[in-house]
């Protein structure tokens, strides 16, 4: 039985919304070898700007395994990653290729701790291509608008007596209090 193209449109749909998804969940469950074949032989993988993880782009197959593997173990050594995408609109498809827009938002949480944090956000620009009818990715450009960095944390400044902290209003918290102490009496 042959499919009319709607159906067929929309079976190709779904087929890509599921390869989109199945990067971030065989990435942060340590599935490698499934995680490296979403991806064509000659698949660009390129992150803007430059998280400094590896050289960008990784090209081809064999270069995103090896990159992303180390990266996986790195991650997995310290943290739980969850890569959460989602808003993905569709800008052309047709029979052999497709082109996607996605939201990604990745969290992390630390060994030991229950506290996620999120640890970049930003937007997936992928390019299918069908081969031997699966939908693989040709080429994912993650842009991301921040990513947390590894550094070490800015000391925060020593509180001293006479050291005053500053509201999001600009009033410092000791004329915040001498404002209650007057509302309220001594």
């Amino acid at each position: 039985m042959e499919l009319d193209t709607a159906t067929r449109r929309a079976i190709d749909r779904l087929m890509i919304a599921e390869v989109i998804q199945m990067y971030g969940s065989h990435y942060d469950e340590g599935r490698m070898d499934e995680f490296v074949e979403l991806f064509a032989d000659d698949a660009v993988l390129d992150f803007e700007p430059d998280p400094g993880y590896f050289p960008t782009p990784l090209v081809g197959r064999e270069m995103i395994s090896e990159h992303m593997r180390a990266r996986n173990a790195e991650v997995a050594a310290t943290a739980q990653r969850r890569h959460l995408t989602t808003n993905t609109i569709f800008e052309h498809l047709d029979d052999d290729t497709a082109r996607t827009e996605s939201f990604l938002t990745v969290l992390s949480v630390e060994h030991g701790s229950n506290a996620p944090i999120v640890n970049a956000t930003g937007v997936y620009r992928d390019a299918f291509r069908k081969v031997d009818g699966r939908w693989l990715l040709a080429e994912r450009k993650a842009t991301l608008d921040a990513v947390r960095s590894r550094k070490e944390p800015e000391a925060a400044p020593e509180v001293g007596a006479d050291a005053a902290t500053v509201d999001p209003d600009g009033k410092s918290w000791a004329s915040v209090e001498h404002e209650i102490v007057d509302e309220m009496g001594p």
